[in-house]
């Protein structure tokens, strides 16, 4: 029987057969390696094999122990896999060899060890027959600590149409009345000019627009004072809120810049001194709740940066220092593309009356805070093929660890003859070239989607039957939580914004801002781990400026004076990238609104489906109140609002957004 003392063979791999192979061969309890063409070796228990992969492209494989290795081993450790097996392939991105699990797929996306980059080695114990651990070493792809440092800055908060703002050091600014523009476009010029010289970013509050964004970028400071610095300038598509001007002091020394955007990503006012009062408010509370110094700002320029970062200090927090693994890019590439947000629906008639008699919201309190503390899925992950229907009711039935893991699953169904309510799982589909998500509900409907575990589970519960093609299944994980510290964290700042606006004499209204605020740093940072890129519009003085490839035909010219085109910005921390983490709380945010926990089982399903209206998110639209109780604490039900008079039912989203207007 052959054995390998050692052999070392080169790259190219090819992703279209196996450069090797390591296979349980299950007839003689024995492992058996395949190098390229060549004999296969055969090795009976106990050994152990060591793959090496260098950045070059070389694999080494021997049967020999690794003599005095030392270093960190990561920990994708001992992870028995009873039909074991291993392929390397071509890794295009890294050079290196990766390894997939053999049997499911030679697709780069099922990679085994999607957080180990080169160089690395894998150590294979075959100790028994049928028990096979893997240990990894090698530089790891995770999400690691990193300190908080960011210190103050001098920021402005502004009203343009009243030429007034107030910076955070309680400065006010005021545009003298006689000079402030009676052109839009020339107010944010007016205000700049009469910014510290110690300013760096200004927030305006108000409603934005894009109108209001192209004008600005279009106007020219005739003094030269100050200069668009358009290579730094982006307006996300769709969404203005997130827009981002730079303008450039060119009167400075150091020609020293100051970033415009708006204070929406945070909250809704129109008074800027409410805004600053309330960001005085966020910091305190932040910095107390996460143990920041005095020394540092309690928050950053937006909420998604401030929640991811205040998350990132928080892994090296003294005595639990650690790290989480980030998943390979192809197959957070999956996940982004096969999980959606939140539910939006609208129910017209005849599903409800065609005449309304009052409109009522209810909302969950904080509904993600209580659901980032649950379980979410860790890597390293693993595709499996299909599974029957029987096999996962039978084990779901009886309460095995099938019912709790978590997973993701590519389903065929069908919605059942008689089912009479509100859809139950979200279905891609493409409409004016963006993708959208409905839910379908009519009997016989059939449809093909991906669904996360629990979604599965509440469709079990409900009698849905499915093909499940595919299986995305995550590992068990030592620490299943990753997101609960911070949550807390995060909610007990909030709980304590009553009783330090008392302390220091904020008003209601102001400790409402902060509350929203920090509302919008548990939302936002949990969206900031999906780690998506988005398209954004950018600008330059002549076309040859772009940096970067411009797709023919993209450009535009805008004012007669500047161009744009629209490029995929890549995501700000891709080491912060958990879209399993974000696709987890979506989808248990999605079950929560069609049916609570055991503990507080309210939700669409204990309705008659003729009474919702509406979905969005964590709210129900509904066209009477619900009597369902409220302890207080997050994730429950409360009333927003009410409109008491009959209405005709909406027909758009947009009509029955429009209607919120008139709750209280």
């Amino acid at each position: 029987m052959p054995t390998l003392q050692s052999k070392t063979f080169n790259s190219p791999f090819t992703c279209h057969g196996e450069a090797f192979s390591l296979l349980t061969d299950r007839e003689h309890d024995q492992l058996r390696l395949t190098v390229g063409p060549g004999p296969a070796y055969l090795f009976p228990a106990p050994v152990t094999l060591s793959i090496a992969l260098s950045p070059n492209g070389t694999v080494t494989i021997t049967d020999t122990p690794p003599a005095g290795e030392t270093g960190h081993w990561e920990k994708l450790q001992n992870i028995s896999f009873p039909d074991f097996g291993l392929v390397g392939l071509e890794n295009e991105k890294h050079r290196c060899p990766i390894l997939v699990l053999a049997g499911v797929s030679t697709d780069p996306e099922m990679s085994l060890f999607p957080g180990i980059r080169e160089p690395a080695r894998v150590i294979v114990t075959f100790s028994s027959p049928g028990t096979i651990t893997v240990a990894v070493k090698g530089k790891p792809h995770v999400s690691h600590p990193r300190r908080w440092h960011f210190t103050p800055k001098e920021r402005v908060w502004a009203n343009l149409p009243q030429g007034r703002g107030i910076t955070t050091s309680g400065k006010p600014l005021q545009v003298a009345s006689k000079e402030v523009p009676s052109k839009e476009n020339d107010r944010l010029i007016a205000f700049l000019k009469i910014l510290p010289p110690d300013v760096t970013d200004v927030f305006l509050v108000g409603s934005p627009s894009f109108k209001d964004l192209y004008q600005w970028v279009n106007t020219q400071d005739p003094s030269g004072e100050y200069a668009l610095a358009y290579e730094d300038c982006f307006f996300p598509t769709g969404d203005p809120t997130s827009a981002v001007l730079v303008y450039k002091r060119m009167c400075s020394d150091h020609k020293t810049r100051v970033r415009v955007r708006f204070a929406a990503p945070w909250f809704a006012t129109d008074d800027p001194q409410a805004a600053c009062r309330a960001m005085e408010l966020v910091d305190q509370v932040l910095k107390q709740a996460f143990g920041l110094s005095e020394k540092h700002t309690g928050w950053l320029a937006s909420p998604a940066a401030t929640g991811r970062l205040l998350w990132q200090d928080d892994l090296g927090a003294k005595g639990r220092e650690r790290t989480w693994p980030v998943l390979g890019e192809e197959l957070q590439a999956l996940l982004r593309a096969t999980a959606g947000q939140g539910r939006i629906e609208l129910r017209v008639p005849p599903a409800v009356p065609e005449t309304l008699p009052g409109l009522v919201c209810v909302d969950q309190r904080w509904a993600y805070a209580p659901l980032a503390q649950k379980v979410l899925p860790v890597g390293p992950a693993v595709f499996e093929g299909p599974l029957a229907w029987d096999h996962y009711s039978a084990q779901t039935r009886e309460g095995t660890t099938l019912r709790y893991r978590q997973a993701r699953y590519q389903v065929r169904g069908t919605v059942p003859q008689d089912w009479n309510h509100l859809g139950l799982v979200p279905v891609p589909y493409t409409a004016n070239g963006q993708k959208k998500w409905y839910y379908p509900a009519s009997p016989g409907e059939t449809f093909t989607t991906w669904l996360d575990s629990a979604e599965l589970f509440l469709a079990y519960q409900h009698g849905w039957r499915f093909e499940i093609t595919e299986q995305i299944l995550f590992a068990p994980a030592k620490d299943p939580k990753p997101l609960a510290r911070w949550a807390r964290k995060l909610v007990d700042a909030q709980k304590t914004i009553p009783s330090l606006a008392r302390e220091h004499d904020y008003d209601a209204g102001v400790a409402q801002l902060a509350s929203r605020a920090l509302r919008s740093v548990l939302l936002q940072g949990i969206g900031a781990f999906q780690g998506r890129e988005r398209p954004v519009t950018v600008f330059a003085a002549t076309p040859a400026d772009f940096s970067g490839p411009i797709e023919p035909g993209s450009l535009t010219q805008v004012g007669g004076q500047l161009w744009k085109t629209t490029l995929l910005q890549p995501p700000a921390a891709p080491d912060l990238a958990h879209p399993e983490w974000a696709g987890r709380i979506w989808a248990l945010c999605r079950c929560s609104l069609l049916q609570g926990p055991r503990t507080y089982p309210y939700g669409a399903f204990s309705l008659p489906p003729e009474q919702i209206v509406g979905c969005h998110t964590d709210s129900l639209y509904l066209t009477t109140p619900p009597d369902w109780p409220d302890d207080g604490e997050n994730g429950r039900y409360r009333e927003k609002g009410r409109i008491e008079r009959s209405l005709s039912a909406p027909t758009s989203l947009n009509e029955l957004f429009g209607l919120t207007t008139e709750i209280p």
